[in-house]
């Protein structure tokens, strides 16, 4: 009998033992992990912020955007901080908070196209109205390392990521 000259079963394998314990052990990048929160982070907050703009045209309700520092007067929780909330007002004028989503603590807040900082005792709200229009506002979300997106909302409910 002649020999072809290929692999065994048992080399292939072991080679793709090493190769997954190699890769397994190798660290991934923290640069590469912390912009693929920070991407998910921005990504999440629009995604929410255009559920809610469809949800208001559908229900002819106004839901409100309400993204602040530490705890709001509408929600109180454990770690107060960075928080934001989906809400609408009752006939009585009370807040219904129907939503409410987080964001990394360590990144920055920023209002209006000027870049003002949110501090700890503020906070920059938007609302959707079952028209389908919007207060216009501007949330900036800045990384330790200094990346910097806007999320720009226009008068007509158009949602944006601008970088």
């Amino acid at each position: 009998m002649k020999s072809e000259g290929g692999f065994t079963l048992f080399e292939v394998m072991t080679v793709l033992l090493i190769m997954g314990i190699i890769i397994s052990i190798s660290p991934v990048s923290s640069s590469f992990y912390n912009h693929s929160c920070y991407e998910k982070t921005i990504t999440e907050i629009v995604v929410e912020m255009r559920r809610f703009r469809m949800k208001a045209i559908c229900e002819n309700v106004t839901y409100n955007f309400r993204i602040y520092r530490t705890d709001d007067i509408y929600i109180n929780d454990s770690d107060s901080k960075s928080d934001y909330i989906f809400y609408y007002e009752d006939d009585d004028n009370n807040a219904i908070v129907v939503h409410h989503g987080k964001y990394p603590a360590e990144y920055r807040l920023y209002k209006n196209l000027e870049r003002v900082i949110v501090d700890d005792n503020s906070f920059d709200s938007i609302s959707f109205t079952g028209r389908g229009t919007a207060d216009t506002g501007t949330i900036g979300l800045e990384t330790l390392d200094g990346k910097f997106q806007q999320i720009v909302v226009s008068q007509l409910g158009r949602i944006r990521i601008e970088k």
